[in-house]
């Protein structure tokens, strides 16, 4: 949100929605919470439930007048859909907010790197305690601009790509999310 140069209340909007957007998880049982490629067929099917939980809780804060809060509930709803609208609603990125964009590539970037993610660290070509860096995660989220990500809020982080690897801390040479810790 810092290089799309928003105003403060934007900006907070997003992170509340970014915050919040996995909070429909909390209807779903421990056991669905787990790994997808551990779950059956049912549990994999309600665990992409999540999004709609999460709208449906978050979206009375309007009736409250949180500001943003129509954004926010979006965050939690549409997070799992993609720019080219193969999502789990078939929303394509016309349609969707800046906001749920931008946490789409910032949800991707910490699976990847937290080692949450399998598919996404085996297309970075990384196994399970290999260190991913910093340009590992910008290059696989290049890759899918236009797809899964939004191609100009893709283009605006990789103009910035310096910026953002100085504002999280990192070195170009390594890069491990959380204290240098392999995962």
């Amino acid at each position: 949100s810092k290089v799309m140069k928003w105003p403060k209340l934007r900006v907070d909007v997003l992170k509340y929605g970014c915050l919040l957007h996995d909070i429909g998880q909390l209807r779903l049982s421990a056991e669905e919470i787990k790994k997808e490629e551990e779950l059956d067929e049912y549990g994999k099917k309600n665990k992409f439930k999540h999004p709609q939980y999460g709208f449906d809780l978050l979206k009375d804060l309007t009736t409250i007048k949180v500001p943003g809060a129509e954004i926010i509930a979006e965050c939690a709803g549409h997070h799992h859909e993609k720019e080219d609208g193969k999502g789990d609603k078939g929303i394509s990125g016309k349609d969707l907010r800046e906001e749920v964009k931008i946490l789409s590539i910032a949800d991707s970037f910490d699976k990847i790197v937290t080692n949450l993610d399998k598919k996404n660290r085996k297309r970075v070509g990384k196994q399970k305690n290999e260190i991913i860096t910093f340009d590992d995660v910008i290059n696989e989220i290049t890759s899918q601009k236009g797809t899964k990500f939004s191609s100009k809020i893709v283009n605006k982080i990789c103009k910035k790509k310096e910026d953002l690897r100085t504002f999280l801390g990192q070195k170009p040479e390594s890069f491990s999310a959380y204290s240098g810790l392999k995962y």
